[in-house]
């Protein structure tokens, strides 16, 4: 038998390298220092002192993160006091009042930061007390004289004004009273002539065609003031602004074109420019024909004086008054203008030769003013500045003078808006126009966007 103490061992100890295990660092401080936030910590996998991949570690991963509530967090608001009185008794003032940032718990007052600014209230505001601050009279420019020569009246409106309010006449006791009509027009009838500008090339050929020459009413010894036509007319008879040029016959196939398509179809030129145009009054008219190289081309009038189209820019805080001198200054103004604003300027209109009529909304020859505007439609005006009468500060011009062509008596002028105003004026025989529209919101306008003209 064996001996069993003397049996050898069938296992014996031995010792390998540490194993690799997670190291944890101390956590930090909360995120926050109030409310819900967070507490982050160091992990990593070592052995001894050597970093080692994350899979040779055993799982689960000890946390690096931990949320931690601390007390809540206070939370801050704007906080406002009643208005102050009115700092005036009587007209315009200006009314204040405390905003401070607050803690919305204990109601003490904190840094402004704390609260958003772009929420922050006014604290200051333009007041109107009921009673008026005794006025004075204020006259608006004198009006056109009542006849351009002989003895005639001027005329203007004046108003009790106080601060940028029309009040009632007895408010302005004390301030001494400005006279409402005046004589004027001395100059003697007799003296209006005719004058006349030189002829223009005849518009034809052949065949029969018209000179026409520029005229307009002024007095005799100075041509610098442009009468009314009816008062030459009454004393000379109608001016003689055309005459009849080039009768001799003109070569067979050829005829007058009525378009700048037929411009073309009779090869009588084919790049952009003026021709002479037969038009649906039976005038022959000087057309600028664009687009000669398309299949349509488009008849334009080109405008030798300034013609335009405005809708005011401003919006006033108060629109039930008319303050004069306004500027971008003032404190009766909206600081932001108005989004329908803008001004367009035109140097040539497009025309419908043979309906006799201007298309008010074509804008390939009209320029704004500021390139974030919109175009303007020619012939038309307006505002959102005041529900004041007689206050419109929206214009337009329209000035057909030397292109042999009019606006039409019978044209039909629209007004539109709440408390609307129209003043539609006219001169050299309707060749200009000009007017002055608007309201709350207000504008003036032609029908259907077309402007109807016949011959001068």
């Amino acid at each position: 038998m064996c001996n069993l103490k003397k049996k050898p061992s069938v296992s014996k100890s031995c010792q390998q390298s540490q194993c690799p295990r997670w190291y944890t660092g101390a956590w930090s401080s909360c995120s926050r220092s109030c409310g819900e936030g967070v507490r982050t910590r160091k992990v990593e996998c070592r052995r001894k002192h050597h970093r080692m991949v994350e899979s040779k570690c055993p799982r689960p991963v000890p946390s690096s993160s931990v949320t931690c509530v601390d007390p809540r967090c206070p939370d801050f608001s704007w906080s406002v006091s009643d208005w102050e009185p009115c700092s005036t008794t009587c007209g315009n003032g200006v009314k204040t009042r405390t905003v401070q940032c607050v803690n919305a718990h204990t109601r003490m007052p904190v840094g402004s930061e704390n609260c958003q600014v772009d929420s922050r209230p006014r604290n200051s505001d333009y007041c109107q007390s009921t009673a008026p601050c005794p006025g004075q009279w204020t006259a608006r420019p004198w009006n056109e004289c009542s006849v351009t020569c002989g003895n005639g009246v001027q005329t203007r409106r004046v108003d009790c004004v106080s601060g940028d309010r029309i009040v009632g006449g007895s408010y302005c006791s004390g301030s001494p009273v400005l006279p409402k009509s005046q004589s004027c027009g001395n100059t003697p009838c007799s003296s209006v002539v005719w004058y006349y500008g030189d002829w223009m090339s005849c518009d034809k050929s052949c065949g029969g065609g018209v000179q026409r020459r520029s005229h307009y009413c002024t007095y005799q010894h100075s041509h610098v003031t442009r009468l009314q036509d009816q008062l030459c007319v009454a004393r000379h008879g109608k001016p003689l602004s055309q005459q009849a040029c080039n009768s001799n016959a003109c070569p067979s196939g050829l005829r007058q074109p009525t378009s700048c398509q037929d411009v073309k179809l009779q090869r009588l030129g084919h790049l952009d420019g003026t021709y002479s145009i037969l038009s649906g009054a039976g005038g022959v008219l000087e057309i600028y024909c664009y687009g000669m190289k398309t299949a349509h081309p488009k008849e334009f009038v080109t405008l030798s004086n300034p013609n335009y189209a405005m809708i005011y820019n401003a919006t006033l805080r108060n629109p039930s008054t008319c303050p004069t001198n306004v500027n971008w200054n003032s404190p009766h103004l909206n600081k932001q203008a108005y989004p329908g604003q803008g001004r367009t300027t035109f140097s040539r209109v497009r025309i419908d030769v043979q309906s006799m009529e201007l298309i008010a909304n074509d804008y390939t020859f009209a320029t704004k003013e500021n390139a974030t505007e919109r175009f303007i439609e020619y012939g038309s005006a307006g505002d959102c500045f005041s529900s004041a009468e007689r206050c419109p500060k929206g214009e337009f011009r329209i000035d057909l003078t030397n292109t042999g062509l009019r606006v039409d008596h019978e044209n039909n002028w629209l007004q539109q808006g709440q408390n609307s105003t129209m003043r539609i004026d006219t001169y050299s025989y309707n060749q200009i126009v000009r007017a002055k529209c608007g309201g709350l919101c207000g504008r003036c306008y032609s029908a259907r966007a077309k402007i109807k003209v016949t011959l001068t």
